[in-house]
């Protein structure tokens, strides 16, 4: 049976604890679902407190970067637009890239420093 908590967004089934949540409006898009639902496998009311809060705080930053990279940023409207649009543009490489520099170094044989500084030239 279901029973209720004082617990934000947990909830209790058959005695282990489970954690829920709704996803934002403005980012359902970006979710297979509009709710979150995951078992936190305790039994243990603290441990799932923990847990809980803990989830909780990652999908709040989770959600905050993504309104970020949509622009939808609450601080915009104190930005100069030549800052705002400036901001998005940046010279470090691409995760991607640095993966195949990365494999490409191991094919080649560099040692660590010689990869190294070759990421710092890029």
């Amino acid at each position: 049976m279901w029973k209720a908590n004082l617990v934000p967004f947990v909830y209790q089934k058959r005695d282990i604890y489970y954690f829920s949540r709704r996803v934002p409006k403005d980012l359902e898009d970006c979710y297979r679902s509009s709710k979150i639902t995951l078992s936190l496998r305790t039994k243990s009311p603290k441990v799932a407190k923990t847990k809980s809060a803990s989830l909780a705080s990652q999908l709040d930053e989770e959600w905050l970067t993504l309104r970020w990279r949509r622009n939808d940023s609450p601080l915009r409207r104190f930005l100069h637009e030549q800052a705002y649009e400036s901001r998005g543009k940046s010279s470090a490489p691409l995760m991607s890239d640095a993966k195949d520099i990365y494999i490409f170094g191991r094919k080649v044989s560099l040692v660590p420093r010689r990869l190294h500084r070759l990421l710092i030239v890029l």
